[in-house]
């Protein structure tokens, strides 16, 4: 199995080409998030994948001197629906804990705010106070 002709802009102009000729022979093996490794072993176990890829794994591993897959499979398009609706998800979730936190943090400052208000107040109300006591003492009420 081969996998599709990629679409390259080279000097400002659009060019299909087919495996990547430019690829440095030293990293010839590339994992699914596009992760270029010496060893078709440590592509297949790209941690990047769990991040950037489709099913949070590395799904393919493809030579790129040839342009073959090499390790795995491409994903069926049921494979790939299920993957994006459990992206979606993870992306919702992600957007409401993003919510909560910032309402979080708001209520925090504000929290915070108030502390700082207080601390303000007392050391204002000390000052004073000290204040009226070396008036106190000067004048020789104590």
């Amino acid at each position: 199995m081969t996998v599709p002709t990629r679409i390259f802009t080279v000097a400002g102009t659009l060019v299909g080409v087919g495996p990547r000729q430019y690829v440095e022979v030293e990293h010839p093996y590339t994992c699914t998030c596009g992760e270029q490794y010496t060893q078709v072993q440590y592509a297949a176990a790209c941690r990047k994948c769990r991040y950037y890829s489709l099913g949070e794994r590395c799904l393919y591993v493809t030579d790129e001197r040839t342009g073959e897959i090499v390790w795995g499979r491409l994903p069926t398009e049921e494979e790939i629906v299920e993957y994006e609706a459990e992206a979606e998800i993870i992306r919702q979730e992600t957007l409401e804990r993003i919510a909560y936190l910032r309402e979080e943090g708001e209520l925090y400052e504000a929290l915070m705010a108030d502390r700082r208000a207080a601390e303000e107040a007392a050391e204002a109300e000390l000052a004073e106070d000290i204040l009226y006591d070396i008036q106190d003492m000067m004048m020789g009420a104590k």
